[in-house]
């Protein structure tokens, strides 16, 4: 008898966790996807309208797709913990380390898009002073 709830324990936990981690990597998903329609939205008014928003929009889209990468991994660390067998683990190894790499340049990127910003603001506020002096 007692040997029957722990194993009926066993399962009931194992489903939960496999349960969490879809929902988890199922929300990681989407928040990716929101990222890339959004992105994809402010590049066609950016298009329509004549605006210089390329640079923000790389860093929305990347700001979206770290975080989802970030639940993708929760995601498999949930799986490789209520089912962990070696080749899962190796997989799990790979895909954090891959994932990990993929976070670091978004990080670059999002960084080096943000120095563009200010950059450009910089220039923009030249090219008015120097038009202010102009017409003088």
């Amino acid at each position: 008898m007692e040997h029957q709830i722990e194993n009926s324990l066993v399962v009931f936990l194992e489903a939960t966790g496999m349960v969490a981690a879809g929902l988890i990597g199922f929300i990681g998903v989407i928040i990716m996807t929101y990222g890339t329609v959004k992105g994809l939205g402010m590049f066609m008014m950016n298009v329509r309208h004549k605006r210089k928003l390329l640079i923000e929009i790389r860093i929305e889209v990347a700001k979206h797709l770290s975080l989802g990468l970030e639940f993708l991994v929760g995601k498999d660390i949930i799986e490789t913990i209520v089912s962990p067998t070696m080749e899962r683990i190796v997989t799990l190894a790979a895909i954090v380390a891959l994932r990990t790499a993929i976070g670091i340049i978004l990080g670059w990127e999002m960084r080096g898009a943000s120095r563009e910003i200010e950059q450009e603001k910089t220039i923009d506020v030249a090219i008015a002073a120097y038009e202010k002096d102009r017409l003088k």
